[in-house]
């Protein structure tokens, strides 16, 4: 199978000395805004290769996440719990970029 990038042109060639910078959030907002960003980025796969990229499941997800956060609350570990909480929000925002989508508005 050859890659869509290749068909479309591109010369693909490893580079060992490439560098690549991943900025860590530092807060939630920032954290919140980067997944939703991403959620509007798979809307626009989305349309241009569909089915590459799904919405994330909000409903299953969230469920889980809360079964997962009471779960550990239960047992007295908090930090899991916290994190649980977080990955709910981050279900949010991504289904909320969704929504929105990255189109320019006129």
């Amino acid at each position: 199978m050859v890659p869509r990038l290749r068909l479309a042109g591109w010369s693909l060639e490893f580079r060992p000395t490439a560098l690549v910078h991943h900025r860590h959030r530092e807060t939630l907002p920032s954290l919140l805004g980067a997944v939703a960003r991403y959620g509007a980025g798979a809307r626009w796969l989305n349309r241009r290769y569909p089915r590459t990229s799904p919405r994330w499941p909000l409903g299953r997800g969230l469920s889980g996440a809360a079964r997962d956060a009471v779960g550990a609350a239960a047992r007295g570990r908090w930090e899991p719990e916290i994190y649980r909480g977080i990955d709910g929000l981050g279900l949010i925002a991504h289904n909320l970029g969704d929504l929105a989508g990255n189109e320019v508005r006129s």
